[in-house]
This record gives C-alpha cells, structure tokens and sequence, in this order.
C-alpha cells in the first residue's frame, strides 16, 4: 500500500513539475515574440524619415533648464547634421537656436573642480569629425546668461571624455576630467577647461 502512494505522489510532482515549465515556456514565448517585434519597426521609421523641405528634424537635447521652473529658460540641442544650437530665454540676452558648434559627432557633459553652485561646474564637451574638440560651459549658460564656446587645446584625436569624482566630507565633490584618445591615452584636462 505504501509503495502505490510513493509512485502516485511521484507521477503527480512529475506532472505537476512538466505542467510549470509548460506554462513558464509559453510565458517566455509569447513576451520574446512582442519585445522584438517594437523595437526594430521604431528604428527603421527613424532612419526611414527625412524632413521635407523647409521642415526641420526634431533636435536631440543634450540640455535643458525648463524643469527648474525659473523665468529665464537655457536649451541647448544638436541637430542631426551635428549643428550645436543653443537657445535663451527670459534673459536680456535671448537668443533662439544660436549655432555655437558645426561638425560635432560626440557629446559629454563632464564636471571638472570642486563647486556646488550653480550647475557645478558642468561643461558640456563637443567631438568634432577632425577628432578635435571644443566645449560650452554650462555654469556661464545657466548663472551668467553667457554662451561660452571654448576649443580645447593641445588635445587631437579624441575618442571620449571620462570623469573621476572624489568624495569628501562636509564639501563639495571633486572632479577631475580626461581626454581620452582613440588610442587609449588618458590625458587630464581639468585645467583647461576650469
């Protein structure tokens, strides 16, 4: 009698077991079959679309102050063709879609010195197609209503721009910004950028 309940407990955990991975199978399908299906239909419609003439391709924002809900208003965006527009409003110095920057391939926001007001000593770092590059300083944007458009020198063949960031106790982090190079040469490059 013992055995009969051993061996039908047994087929009723293996049947229950089969029905599970049965069920979490069927689960994992249908969700694979969905995911794919959405992604690549939006980027083909992205690559696909091209503006008419006299319409303008909707720009990629690489900043904007208009979540801090002041009166004067900073957005700087980059458009397809790599223009860097920067616009400014609510100011004495309103501008609408500025170019600041042309042939940019590549952007970072870094942070470089130790600050805690104003953005905190953003600069928003442009790759440009000769492998140069140049930055805005977003504190000068944001707290001086200034476009300040440098080039960085001494520095060729840029791949990226990497940060380092020290914590400290009571104080304002510090940072320390890098160049680096497509062959993978690190060069700090706080100081001229400060």
């Amino acid at each position: 009698m013992e055995k009969k309940y051993k061996i039908i407990i047994g087929v009723l955990v293996v049947l229950l077991v089969a029905a599970l991975c049965t069920i979490c199978f069927l689960l994992g399908r249908d969700t694979k079959k969905e995911e794919p299906r959405k992604e690549p239909e939006t980027k083909e419609i992205e690559k696909k679309e091209k503006p008419e003439k006299g319409e303008t391709k909707e720009n990629k924002v690489l900043f904007d102050t208009t979540s801090y809900e002041n009166d004067d208003v900073e957005k700087v965006e980059l458009t397809s063709d790599g223009v860097v527009l920067v616009t400014m409003t609510g100011t004495e110095n309103d501008v609408n879609k500025k170019e600041v920057a042309k042939d940019v391939t590549k952007t970072f926001m870094v942070q470089v010195g130790q600050a805690d007001i104003c953005e905190g000593n953003k600069r928003l770092m442009f790759v440009h197609k000769d492998g140069t590059a140049s930055y805005l300083n977003i504190d000068e944007l944001t707290c001086g209503q200034k476009i300040v458009v440098e080039k960085l020198d001494g520095v060729k063949n840029i791949e990226k721009f990497e940060v380092k960031t020290v914590k400290y106790d009571g104080e304002p982090d510090g940072h320390t910004a890098y160049a680096i190079t497509k062959s993978g040469k690190k060069i700090d490059i706080s100081e001229k950028i400060a």
